[in-house]
């Protein structure tokens, strides 16, 4: 098997158990999919945690991000 195939079928796996884990609301399936140093940016931290930065750092900041996520879908 390639390296891209491998890449590739990795990135599916973490996509499907991301959409199990976002339809179940399972936060603690959701946050074993990331590293715990985690750095994540996006304007939609911005607008659900209400942040200039719009950054969240670490699994605890991340569960915080997620549950609000997971509240709005």
């Amino acid at each position: 098997m390639s390296d891209t195939t491998e890449t590739i079928r990795d990135a599916e796996r973490i996509y499907r158990a991301w959409d199990e884990a976002l339809g179940r609301k399972d936060l603690d399936a959701a946050l074993s999919l990331y590293a715990p140093a985690i750095v994540l940016e996006s304007p939609l931290v911005r607008h659900l945690l209400g942040r200039e930065d719009g950054i969240v750092r670490g699994r605890d900041d991340l569960r915080q991000f997620v549950d609000k996520v997971f509240k709005t879908q």
